[in-house]
Parts: structure tokens; sequence; C-alpha cells
């Protein structure tokens, strides 16, 4: 919301005449009380409990900057829909969610969205993932996952049709893999 400034009438002075009541004078501070008293003041649709909780039907932010920031265990409930850029506990534009916030129900992203922490599902939790297609022979094949931390999984999917496969030697950075027939495998590692 932008203010349109206010234009100052006075200095007045105690016991002086003038000040009368002036038309301009007042038709100025009705006119500033009215931009204040309007937009979330006065729509239905927006409504406060007098302790600083704020409900609105509909948010659109936009322009530069942090579009929304939740922290400090705030929670969101509903359907919250970001689309372009999403920044999770870091600085930058669209949405940010740090300091314990809780997010419940959909959250759709639509754009690109880097997340610097741990992801906590129902199942549990992703803190690292690595993928990649490598070439890998009956002898074993030693991968390099790059995750920095040893898998809690590492899934892998051969090429080749109808052959058998493993993954062993599972490190903090490369796993093994075997397969039956020398052949192309497609993997994924998560910790």
């Amino acid at each position: 919301m932008t203010f349109t400034p206010y234009s100052n009438t006075g200095p007045f002075t105690n016991n002086v005449v003038p000040p009368g009541i002036s038309a301009t004078f007042l038709n100025n501070i009705e006119n500033f009380l009215d931009q204040i008293d309007s937009s979330a003041v006065a729509d239905s649709n927006v409504t406060a409990n007098g302790s600083g909780a704020l409900t609105a039907v509909s948010l659109t932010l936009s322009g530069s900057g942090t579009g929304l920031t939740v922290q400090h265990n705030a929670t969101i409930t509903g359907t919250l829909t970001q689309t372009g850029a999403a920044s999770f506990n870091a600085a930058g534009t669209g949405l940010t969610v740090a300091h314990n916030a809780t997010v419940s129900g959909a959250l759709t992203v639509n754009g690109a969205t880097t997340l610097n922490g741990v992801l906590n599902l129902i199942g549990g939790s992703i803190s690292r993932i690595g993928f990649g297609f490598n070439a890998a022979t009956t002898g074993g094949t030693a991968i390099t996952h790059g995750l920095g931390a040893t898998p809690t999984i590492v899934l892998i999917c051969p090429r080749t049709t109808q052959t058998t496969f493993a993954v062993d030697s599972v490190g903090s950075t490369t796993f093994t893999a075997f397969v039956g027939t020398n052949c192309n495998v497609w993997w994924l590692a998560i910790a």
C-alpha cells in the first residue's frame, strides 16, 4: 500500500486566533485516515484476533525481495503455492521457511527450488541425494556417489534386461555395483 503524504497545516499555538476549524485541515486528516482504514482494515475477508494473528482469504505478494517469510515456529495451514524460484532456509526471493516453521497441507513449487538442510517426510527424512548413469561390469564397479555421507539406500537399474544386479561396499564416497552382464546402470543414492 502506498500512502499519499499528509500535508501539515500547522504549526498551531495555544490561545491564539486563528486557528479556527479549517475545511482544508480536516479534509487532509480525513483523507489520510481513509488511506490507513482501507484494504486490510476495511476488507471483511481479512481478520485479526488482537494478538497479532492475521487471517486472509488470499494473499498475493509481488515485487522484488523476499515474497513470504515464515519463521519462529509460525504455522501455515491450507494450500501454499509458490510459482518461480523458491529458497528454503537461505537468502533469496520467493518463499523462505526458517526457524522450525511448519507448512502443513499441500506445498506446490513450480520452478527451481533450493533445499539447504533436511527434508522431513512422514516416512523419514532425506538430507542428500545423488544419481547418475555409469558402466558396470560383472567383477564390480566402484561408483562415486558424491554425497559426503554413507547413503541409507542405493538403488540401481541395469540398462540391459534379464541380468542380475547388486550393490555392495556402500561408503561415504562410493559404492560398488555388480551386474550379471556388463552394461550401463542408472543409480540413485539417498542419505
